[in-house]
């Protein structure tokens, strides 16, 4: 019988945090090499998290930061 995995911990984390700039970061240089354009790609820096509000959660497992979701409020209540 396979052991059972932990659940990773998901809480609010600020786009400051240096974990989630790394992710971002990440992100970023992870797209370039994959042929997409700057223009092409459309990650927020950590200033337009910020400006847009956008709520962000990161999962950690083990106590490392592993994966960070965001929503960003628009009109009507929505959410995107």
């Amino acid at each position: 019988m396979a052991e059972a995995v932990p659940a990773p911990q998901v809480d609010v984390v600020s786009a400051r945090d240096s974990e989630v700039i790394a992710l971002l970061d990440g992100l970023s240089s992870e797209l370039a090499l994959g042929g997409y354009a700057p223009t092409e790609t459309f990650g927020y820096s950590v200033e337009q998290l910020e400006s847009s509000q956008v709520h962000l959660v990161g999962a950690r497992e083990g106590g490392r930061l592993v994966g960070v979701g965001g929503v960003e409020p628009q009109d009507a209540g929505i959410g995107e």
